[in-house]
This record gives structure tokens, C-alpha cells and sequence, in this order.
């Protein structure tokens, strides 16, 4: 069975409060994506406008503008609970399981596995699937509503600014391919290498007496050192590979569809073929 089957097991026999999760979710993404409709309304109807502003209806727009971002918020709060209280039913239920297996593995199976990996894996790997349930099951979710529900608002606003906008679903798709290549293979080492760190460190407690008594203190911490640089490289690579993969690379594409918006529209806009509302351009550029 594969990794991302057992995972995926696990993580069904705790799907009601996962899924209720994911419910309050999209309702927090749902007012968070309202939000922007609200302020075209206000922009293009009652203060781009020609003619004398009304305060009443914009106070109306704001008071609502200002309800939506307090649903937001308390969705989102419930959405983090729910989230972290499966994941940490899956991480008892995993834990259980795991210490269950190892004690039923052959005497011959620890030979040559330190006792420092086998408390890694049962301690500190099945921590690391928390992270997949909280953060990336709700980074993956809330990105994949948000550009379902932008694309549809800008469909339904101007269809040649979703036709734009289109442009980055295949070029975050390419990044996404190049990011897992990598940051599956640096993950890998870095795991890897505090595996074998902690098997290091609890062995070198255990036989303290005899490395002291052979004076294997400076052969031990060149080894443990040669452990610690190989993760400490890695850990490196995975950070600059993170780090250009955050807000560096969402603003090089930002300001590339802008480009392509303020070139079409701007053009289209000289020669009077269309018209695009202050109201439409913060919609597609919030």
C-alpha cells in the first residue's frame, strides 16, 4: 500500500471533522471573495460616478464590507480547529499504531537499525504529518477555492480579463512540478539525516562510558558534525528553494499579468473598442 494511500485511510476514519473543516473553509473563501464585489459596487456606483455622492448606500456597503471580513475571520478560526483536531486524532491513532507494529517486528529487524531511527520515526516523523492535514491539506484547498471563485467573478465581470488571468494556471502548474521535484528530494535528506542524528546521539548516550574510556570523544563529534553539515545543507537549499517559491515568484507573475492588462485594455481603451471600470481592475488586481 502506498504512502498516500495509508495517509488518505487514516485520515477517513476521522473524515467528519476534517470535512466540516473544509466546509467552514469555503465559507470563510466565499466572503473573502465577496469582499472585492462589494468595493467595485462602491467605486463604480456611488463614487466614480457622475452627480453628488450618497452616503447612505456606500455606509450600507461598508457596514456589509465590514460583516463579510468578520465572517472571514470566524470561519477561518473554526476552520484551524477543526483542521488541527483531526490531524492530532490521526497523529494519536498513527503513533498507536506504529509503537504496536515495532513490537511485533522480528529481534533480527534491530540489528542494525539504531534504537535513535525507530524513535524517530514513531516520534518526530509522524509529528511531520500534522503539517499535511493543518497546512497543506488547507493551503491546498483554500488556493484551489479561491482561484475557482476569482475565475468565475472575472468570467462574469469581463471575460477577456479571465481570458488574461488564465495565462497563470499553467505556469503555476509548471512551478508546482519543479518545486515538488526538489523539495521532495531535500525534504527527503533533511528527514534522513535527523534520523540518523538522533540514532546517533541516543548510541553515543548509551556507550558514553566506553567512548570516553577509548577517547572516541573527538572521532564521535567529527562524525556527528559530518551528520549535522550534510543537514544543515539541505536545510539551506530547501529554504532558498521555499523562499523563491513564496511572494518572489507570486510577484514576478502579478506583475506580469499586469502588464498583459494594462497592454490589451490600455490599447483598447485608446482606440474607445472597450471599457474597463476602476472597479473591475481592483477586482483582478486585490
Amino acid at each position: 500500500m502506498g504512502t498516500g494511500k495509508r495517509l488518505t485511510n487514516y485520515a477517513l476514519q476521522f473524515k467528519s471533522v476534517i470535512i466540516w473543516g473544509l466546509v467552514f473553509l469555503a465559507v470563510a473563501v466565499a466572503a473573502d471573495l465577496a469582499a472585492p464585489l462589494i468595493a467595485m459596487e462602491i467605486i463604480d456606483e456611488h463614487i466614480s460616478g457622475a452627480g453628488e455622492i450618497e452616503f447612505g448606500p456606500i455606509a450600507q456597503l461598508l457596514a456589509l464590507f465590514f460583516g463579510l471580513s468578520v465572517v472571514t475571520a470566524v470561519f477561518r478560526y473554526l476552520q484551524y480547529i477543526l483542521l488541527q483536531k483531526g490531524a492530532n486524532r490521526v497523529i494519536r491513532k498513527m503513533r498507536t499504531d506504529v509503537f504496536e507494529h515495532v513490537q511485533r517486528l522480528p529481534i533480527s529487524y534491530f540489528d542494525n537499525l539504531p534504537a535513535g531511527k525507530v524513535v524517530a520515526r514513531i516520534t518526530n516523523d509522524t509529528e511531520a504529518i500534522r503539517e499535511l492535514f493543518v497546512t497543506v491539506l488547507a493551503q491546498f484547498a483554500t488556493s484551489f477555492m479561491y482561484m475557482a471563485g476569482i475565475y468565475a467573478a472575472l468570467f462574469y465581470l469581463d471575460w477577456r480579463m479571465a481570458a488574461i488571468a488564465f495565462v497563470l494556471v499553467p505556469l503555476l502548474y509548471a512551478w508546482m512540478l519543479v518545486y515538488r521535484k526538489y523539495a521532495s528530494n531535500f525534504n527527503h535528506v533533511v528527514r534522513e539525516k535527523v534520523s540518523e542524528m538522533n540514532a546517533m546521539i541516543n548510541e553515543s548516550i548509551q556507550g558514553m562510558s566506553i567512548i570516553q574510556a577509548f577517547r572516541r570523544e573527538k572521532q564521535m563529534k567529527g562524525e556527528f558534525e559530518e551528520l549535522n553539515q550534510k543537514h544543515f545543507k539541505f536545510q539551506q537549499k530547501l529554504l532558498v528553494l521555499e523562499a523563491a517559491a513564496s511572494h518572489n515568484m507570486v510577484g514576478v507573475l502579478r506583475s506580469m499579468i499586469f502588464v498583459l492588462f494594462i497592454w490589451y485594455f490600455g490599447g483598447a481603451s485608446m482606440t474607445g473598442n472597450t471599457v474597463v471600470t476602476v472597479g473591475d481592475a481592483q477586482c483582478l488586481f486585490r
